[in-house]
């Protein structure tokens, strides 16, 4: 037969158990929300680095026009919201690259400043 005692016990333990398991599941939801954002972070700057890359060859391709300020079409690589502009200054020697990449409420901006690429290599005729 059971005391009273034993009783009191097993609900304190009961209770402490769940206090433990509570305080797990806070620690595990802030770790994974960490993780997500570190997440977000990495692929902004992924997409953002595909956006600059695809802005240097699209100014290699037209580096004999005088293309002065230019939107491209970004939302196809980095998703809605993004977008890519490309500048040549008034020298023609100095090529500014902005992109953007938004991705839920952290939006990634990089500005590039550079020179302006030689123009595309001729095409390889082939047999």
């Amino acid at each position: 037969m059971r005391s009273a005692s034993n009783k009191g016990f097993s609900i304190i333990i009961a209770l402490l158990m769940l206090v433990l398991a509570g305080a797990a599941l806070v620690v595990l939801a802030h770790a994974s929300a960490s993780i997500a954002t570190e997440t977000q972070t990495a692929a902004c700057h992924a997409r953002s680095g595909n956006l600059i890359a695809s802005a240097r060859a699209w100014a290699q391709v037209h580096a004999a026009d005088k293309i002065g300020r230019k939107t491209l079409p970004a939302k196809d690589l980095a998703g809605p919201g993004a977008e890519l502009t490309v500048s040549v200054d008034h020298d023609g020697r100095t090529l500014r690259i902005h992109a953007v990449c938004p991705r839920g409420r952290r939006t990634f901006t990089r500005n590039v400043v550079e020179p302006v690429p030689a123009g595309a290599p001729e095409p390889v005729a082939r047999p």
